[in-house]
């Protein structure tokens, strides 16, 4: 990661894993270690389609984010 005239480097991996998992593993990461909301530009030579991130408020009403939580909900364990 390369802030200003700061350089990080952050490096892992899974044992039972494929490329494109780790691919898109390394980016949330490098945002998870952040200080701090910031502009971010992530480079990389896998062809994705284009990803444009919309802010919306969370349990807002938004349908389509009422729906995703809802099923992330739905996938934790019960214990």
């Amino acid at each position: 990661m390369i802030d200003g005239a700061g350089e990080i480097e952050l490096s892992g991996g899974l044992a039972s894993t494929t490329n494109q998992r780790m691919e898109l593993t390394g980016p949330i990461e490098g945002l998870r270690s952040l200080p701090g909301r910031r502009a971010v530009a992530i480079y990389s030579d896998s062809a994705y389609h284009d990803v444009t991130w919309h802010k919306v408020a969370g349990h807002s009403g938004h349908e389509l984010n009422d729906r995703a939580d809802a099923l992330a909900r739905s996938a934790i364990p019960m214990r």
